[in-house]
């Protein structure tokens, strides 16, 4: 009876681990292009201001930042793309190049909350990125990945007046030639793309399966001789 109930127990252990998970989550900012700057002899976009753009950045809910001599806390960004929804354009980032910041600042003595996203994009795009700004420093109590929610950023909340999207363009942009490009941001939605589950609670439920087979046969071997 007591093996029987220590088996259950570790099963139940190694079911609830394995239930629990880390999420990956997707963070998509819309916008519309309301800035275009040229920093070469072309002055020419094939995109107009109005139009409507959007990024993507998928990364890991549960993982721990790094933080520099600054407090800043970085994130790893798995993946990323951005949209220029009238022409059909797409791009995706370099993973290896994109990341996630969260940190305050306090510039003569006025605190602000600010995150950052940002990658190195393949193809005419040299980078993208969202950024937004709470003068206030009320958007993020800490550098906590779970205040990170569309509570705190979409533009109803009020938490961050200025959200901008900001597209770079090298020379040899398709679209525009050294130039960057701005888009405010009109809305942020949140995503859980799938769940990741956590290595170390397989074994537990594997243990705790084994344990209850053996306990069967035991069982069956005792009362069938």
């Amino acid at each position: 009876m007591k093996l029987s109930k220590l088996i259950a127990g570790v099963l139940a252990l190694g079911l609830c681990g394995a239930a629990s998970h880390a999420a990956t989550v997707a963070v998509t900012f819309s916008g519309v292009l309301a800035n275009q700057e040229f920093y070469g002899s072309n002055t020419s976009s094939s995109w107009n201001i109005g139009d409507s753009v959007a990024a993507t950045f998928i990364y890991n809910d549960a993982q721990q930042p790094s933080f520099d001599a600054l407090g800043v806390a970085t994130y790893a960004v798995t993946s990323g793309s951005f949209k220029h929804l009238e022409s059909g354009y797409e791009v995706k980032t370099d993973p290896d190049f994109a990341v996630l910041q969260l940190f305050h600042l306090r510039p003569n003595g006025f605190p602000s909350s600010q995150y950052r996203l940002s990658g190195l994009a393949s193809g005419d795009i040299g980078d993208f990125g969202a950024s937004g700004i709470d003068d206030t420093a009320t958007a993020f109590n800490s550098t906590d990945l779970s205040e990170f929610n569309a509570g705190n950023l979409a533009p109803s909340a009020g938490k961050f007046p200025s959200q901008f999207l900001d597209i770079t363009f090298y020379s040899n942009g398709a679209v525009c030639q050294d130039c960057t490009q701005s888009a405010v941001v009109t809305s942020v939605t949140f995503e859980e793309v799938a769940p990741v589950p956590v290595p170390a609670a397989l074994p537990l439920m594997v243990l705790g399966l084994a344990g209850l087979g053996f306990a069967g046969r035991r069982r069956g071997r005792m009362c069938c001789p």
